[in-house]
């Protein structure tokens, strides 16, 4: 197959990286990165070792795919000027990078006859020489046009990456279950550490029950499954704890204790689709964690 080109907007930390692993994978040359500040674009270019390429009408008009990082909430205004200006033609494949917005941000473009996608990696930017280092084994969700994600497949696998297809109507609920997965679990993990400094232990300490709990947690979950690896009072149908520890989380933080319901809300419903626990712990766990009451 061919290397076909990619011009690149939006030079932050996010098309740096994925401009870096895309041009080393030989599928993909970028020949051109624009922001809006210079810097940044000469900066990207250097990163993704370009030889002094600069970005003008032509590029984007000689260019078989236009990669757009910026901002999610820039992404509709750009593809929309790109449009307008005319500086992509039909065929062009015009993807973007975010998690939440789906391709149909880029229905400016499709009406001009792009073929249209957006590609979402699983993956922290904060550092892109260490995420262009680690990108191997990288899961990239993508949607759009058939057209498009062959040749985007190709190119992040060829980069490296697990590509695997969203369903473009669901990219919002698949967002929102990755904020869970990552920002959601650094929340909880503070949560949990709050309320062992709350209960006298020195934050060391609390980190090394952290260190203890959480990583062995998550191997059971990964391995042997989630209700196998579900432990605590739901687990064991003991009202008693729950309705105790709920009694103090409601003194000390009405957010913990708003937390601590939901989590065992989650529980509740794999320990009653597992039926391995008598229907009258199931219906009095029931009463305390969705009672507002309690």
């Amino acid at each position: 197959m061919a290397t076909k080109t990619v011009t690149i907007i939006g030079a932050g930390k996010a098309g740096s990286t994925l401009g870096k692993v895309l041009h080393r994978s030989g599928i993909l040359k970028v020949i051109g990165v624009l922001d809006s500040f210079k810097d940044k674009s000469w900066s990207a270019a250097n990163f993704i070792a370009l030889k002094g390429e600069t970005i003008t009408t032509d590029t984007f008009l000689c260019s078989d795919v236009v990669m757009i990082t910026t901002p999610d909430d820039q992404i509709e205004k750009c593809a929309q000027s790109l449009a307008e200006k005319k500086l992509v033609g039909p065929g062009t494949i015009v993807f973007h990078c975010s998690g939440y917005h789906s391709s149909s941000v880029l229905s400016s473009l499709k009406a001009r006859g792009c073929l249209v996608a957006s590609v979402h990696p699983v993956k922290s930017f904060a550092d892109p020489a260490v995420a262009s280092s680690t990108f191997s084994k990288t899961p990239c969700g993508g949607e759009g046009d058939s057209g498009a994600l062959d040749l985007l497949k190709q190119a992040f696998e060829g980069a490296g990456g697990i590509f695997f297809e969203i369903d473009t109507e669901s990219k919002k609920m698949y967002h929102a279950a990755a904020v869970l997965l990552c920002g959601g679990v650094v929340a909880l993990l503070k949560a949990g550490s709050d309320l062992l400094c709350s209960s006298g232990l020195s934050s060391d300490q609390a980190k090394m029950l952290l260190n203890a709990l959480t990583p062995e947690t998550l191997n059971n979950a990964l391995n042997h499954g989630f209700s196998a690896a579900l432990t605590g009072p739901v687990a064991r149908g003991d009202s008693a704890t729950i309705r105790g520890e709920l009694s103090e989380l409601k003194k000390k933080s009405a957010l913990y204790y708003d937390i601590y319901k939901a989590l065992s809300g989650v529980s509740l419903e794999m320990v009653a689709k597992e039926a391995q626990i008598d229907p009258t712990a199931i219906n009095e766990m029931r009463h305390l964690i969705f009672n507002d009451n309690e």
